[in-house]
This record gives structure tokens, sequence and C-alpha cells, in this order.
């Protein structure tokens, strides 16, 4: 898996004079979108054997200067995409599944709970009220946050909602950018500020490849 994986990132949509150039018919790539059993088709017409790849999009995936990034990305599941050309292939490749998680950018103002619950919720709650009657944010975490983060203005940057822990990771997919609210996890109680709009994004991607191996 790993070597394929290597082959088909090296996309880099070049022609080698040392290869030879065959590429697959038209109706072989309409058959193969409309196959239902993608591993009999590929072991018909592949010259690799077939393999559901998975890709992690969160890692070292530049989508603004490589095509087969932004269909992995982009791409609708079921659907074919190519050709692709790397050193010693030509490929398509088809969508088969994907995860998908919200992608969210929250400040994070935390109350551990380890000083008793009831003094933090009534901490927490008195913090709430200060930030939703429109005291600065950042400010009012600097102050009380239990957070070390808080010396970057507990801005959390951009992330997955499934990089948090329950409750968190549900609560900040439900508000709106400026919105300010709270949620307890077995952490403590956390203040929220939606910095910016949550959005849905692909995470990773399965797929299956239709290869011609080039010839020299």
């Amino acid at each position: 898996m790993k070597k394929l994986f290597a082959l088909l990132t090296l996309c880099i949509f070049l022609s080698n004079p040392l290869f030879s150039q065959k590429e697959f018919k038209k109706e072989t790539i309409i058959d193969f979108q409309k196959s239902t059993q993608d591993s009999i088709f590929i072991q018909k017409h592949s010259d690799l054997p077939f393999s559901i790849e998975n890709v992690d999009l969160g890692y070292g995936f530049d989508t603004s200067i490589n095509q087969f990034h932004r269909d992995l990305l982009n791409g609708i599941l079921g659907l074919v995409y190519g050709p692709y050309t790397s050193d010693t292939s030509i490929f398509y490749i088809k969508l088969i599944s994907a995860d998908t998680a919200y992608k969210a950018r929250v400040g994070n103002i935390w109350i551990n709970i380890k000083k008793g619950r009831d003094i933090a919720l009534e901490s927490a709650n008195n913090i709430l009220k200060d930030a939703q009657a429109g005291k600065d944010f950042d400010m009012l975490c600097k102050l009380y946050s239990d957070d070390k983060n808080k010396a970057t203005n507990c801005d959390l940057g951009w992330t997955y909602n499934t990089n948090f822990v329950e409750t968190f990771k549900t609560e900040i997919t439900k508000h709106k950018k400026g919105e300010v609210y709270m949620a307890e996890t077995s952490f403590g109680f956390h203040i929220i500020k939606s910095l910016e709009n949550p959005y849905k994004e692909r995470k990773s991607v399965n797929y299956v490849s239709l290869t011609h191996l080039k010839k020299r």
C-alpha cells in the first residue's frame, strides 16, 4: 500500500519520452464508474492489483497546485477522476467513501474542575455573563483561564471538532461567529467564543485505482 501511495502522490502531469503512453479507452472509464464490483473490474483491466487506498487529507496536501489532491478533497463519491500521470503510470481513481468532520476556530477559557465543581461552575457562570455582556474575551481569558494556552489569547486556531472531547466537540458546531457559550467536560467548564463560522470538510478519503504501467 505504501508503495502504491508513493506512486500516486508523485503526480507530475508530464510525459516521459522513455515510456510509451498507453491510455484507457473512454468506454473502459465509463464502465469503471458504472461498476458495482470494483475488485473484479480492476483485476481484469488494471496493471496493478485491487487495493483500497486511504489518504489523510490533513497532512501535507497542497490542493492549490495539485489536481489529484483537489479531486480527493472535493470529488463526488462514486465518480471517476483522472487521468493522472506519474513517472511510471497513468491512472484513474474512483472515490468510494470519505470521513468528514466539522472544522471550527474558537477561543476557550477553561475553568478546572479540580477546584470543586460548585466553585468552578460559579466562576464559569460569572465569566460567561461578562463575556456575553460584551467584555473583552481575550482579557477575561488572560485573567481567569486555567489553560496555559491563554498566552496566545485562547485562540485554538482552525481544527477539526473531532480533536476535542465530547460536549466540547459537539457544542462548537452549533454556534456562529461571535457567539459565546459554555460547555462542561470531564476537565471542567469551558467558556467558548466562536471566532469563525464552523464548516464541514472532508478529513480523509478511500479510493480505488485503475492503472496502466508505462512501458519502456
